[in-house]
């Protein structure tokens, strides 16, 4: 549809009306003075989401594996600093959980943790998973960036030529203590 200069002034005006409208019907409906923030945090609460850095990640054992099955689990001891909190009970301190993956994590890796309390009170991990920088450049770069996986580098390049980009990352580390 082509608005001529006529229609268009039509067309914005029903379109402030409608706007001032809409801007009367919120403001009836409440106001800034009736909000209330809420804390994402309570130390009653059962749960914590926050961050960690990796302090220790001790190798406990391998998990029972079925005849003819190839299986590449370990059980982890992984010992988490938390470095910020972000949600849930602020008073989780430094916990180990045993954990079940392919290969360690390196010390000072940061993860985002999420962890409840069991029964007993003691914390239980339910999810976790390591932060990662990501960006992305054009794939001109491609040559350039993917001589970071010969480097001695935290830093690694991935080509994505269907997208037409390199996306170089790394996982964050925490700063030494």
């Amino acid at each position: 549809m082509i608005l001529t200069s006529k229609g268009y002034k039509r067309a914005r005006a029903r379109g402030v009306l409608a706007l001032l409208i809409a801007l009367g019907t919120l403001s009836s409906c409440a106001t800034f003075d009736d909000y209330e923030p809420v804390s994402a945090f309570d130390r009653d609460a059962s749960f914590a989401i926050y961050t960690a850095s990796v302090a220790r990640m001790k190798y406990v054992g391998s998990p029972p594996c079925p005849e003819n099955y190839l299986c590449l689990d370990a059980v982890f001891e992984l010992t988490a600093q938390p470095i910020e909190r972000i949600a849930g009970n602020p008073s989780i301190g430094r916990e180990t959980f045993q954990v079940i993956q392919h290969t360690g994590f390196s010390d000072g890796i940061t993860l985002l943790i999420h962890a409840r309390r069991d029964e007993e009170g003691d914390w239980a991990m339910v999810d976790y998973t390591p932060l990662n920088l990501e960006a992305c450049l054009n794939v001109e770069s491609a040559k350039e960036a993917t001589t970071l996986d010969k480097a001695d580098s935290d830093w690694h390049a991935i080509e994505d030529p269907g997208n037409k980009e390199v996306c170089i990352s790394r996982y964050f580390r925490s700063a030494p203590s």
